[in-house]
């Protein structure tokens, strides 16, 4: 994968082998050139959402680092700042990412269910509490 023309989100974690684990058994694929110990790149791929979806997980003492001191790392347990919304090529494969992140420890259904005309979708947090929805447009899938 490149890392050219690619939006990272980046997220901090309370534990990288565990978040590591948590999001590959999502199906997110590990890329090993951009990891190492404090940080590590992940990315969910176009044959699964409608564009890949990277992550870059970092520890909470690395991401502090790019904070400076004016800024505190917030608690995602208790607080949230942004919601992190993916599209899904169909119904099915928003089910089948819901049900991995649930068997691997998430929390499902944190998100007011998507329940408007023409759209399906659900949402879970991860397990340090970063929040995320997947949808589908339903013309016909």
């Amino acid at each position: 994968m490149s890392p050219n023309n690619t939006l990272y989100i980046n997220l901090p974690v309370a534990s990288l082998s565990t978040s590591l684990e948590f999001y590959k058994a999502l199906g997110f694929e590990q890329n090993h050139e951009y990891s190492n110990d404090k940080a590590a790149m992940v990315t969910l791929s176009s044959s699964v959402t409608e564009t890949p979806l990277t992550l870059m997980l970092a520890t909470h003492g690395f991401f502090k680092f790019f904070l400076g001191d004016k800024r505190q790392l917030g608690d995602t347990k208790t607080h949230s700042e942004v919601i992190l919304c993916v599209s899904m090529p169909t119904k099915y494969a928003v089910d089948k990412i819901l049900e991995q992140a649930k068997t691997a420890g998430a929390e499902t259904g944190v998100t007011t269910a998507m329940e408007m005309p023409g759209m399906y979708g659900g949402s879970f947090a991860d397990l340090d509490g970063h929040i995320f929805e997947f949808l589908c447009a339903l013309d016909n899938r």
